[in-house]
């Protein structure tokens, strides 16, 4: 086979690859906010097993059972800590949140409404923005609580700066506040993303 033969091969290879990336990558859910961590130790944990060997050694001498008391004081001491940690955490989220949706570009904050607002960041001569907007569309006209805008950034390159945006379409989940709730690059996948919207909307 020649070299030219060769080429061609490995060009299609390499198309192949990327055309798979990009088709994963298409209409992935990036979450902005996370739910709360479960912090509680379960059985079998790490903690656990430190709190069973100084159990043990409780029973060895009466200087281990002194150090063992003072070592569980410790772990009840560093679990108080890290549970306001968590709450700082949640807190500062909150905050950063809030803020955020303050500084958001003039027509990004004009299109927010009562609910969850899908933002749809398109531009003119993108194929895949004409799919992502009918999906879109009709998803919010079935779901109470859902908006779905569409913002041209054609002529607009400073708001996708400021916004982050490197693809289009990017559709984002804003709360009435502005906070981004999560964000879908390419066209979203619409089981996928009612699901991860349905704890951000009206029961």
């Amino acid at each position: 086979m020649s070299a030219g033969w060769w080429g061609l091969l490995g060009a299609l290879v390499v198309a192949t690859a990327l055309g798979l990336l990009h088709r994963a990558r298409d209409g992935r859910i990036r979450h902005r906010v996370a739910p709360t961590a479960d912090r509680t130790r379960t059985a079998g944990s790490p903690g656990d097993d430190r709190n069973t060997a100084n159990s043990d050694t409780e029973n060895s001498t009466k200087n281990s059972t002194k150090n063992n008391s003072e070592n569980n004081s410790e772990n009840a001491e560093k679990d108080a800590v890290d549970a306001q940690d968590t709450s700082r955490t949640s807190d500062t989220s909150d905050v950063t949140g809030t803020a955020a949706g303050a500084h958001l570009p003039e027509v990004v904050r004009a299109a927010l409404g009562e609910g969850v607002t899908l933002v749809q960041l398109s531009s003119t001569f993108c194929a895949p923005c004409r799919h992502a907007r009918v999906l879109l569309s009709d998803l919010a006209d079935r779901t109470e609580g859902l908006r779905h805008v569409e913002i041209d950034l054609t002529e607009r390159p400073e708001l996708a700066a400021r916004l982050r945006v490197y693809r289009t379409p990017t559709t984002l989940a804003l709360d009435e506040s502005g906070r981004e709730l999560l964000r879908v690059g390419g066209v979203p996948k619409r089981d996928a993303l009612l699901d991860a919207l349905r704890p951000h909307l009206p029961s």
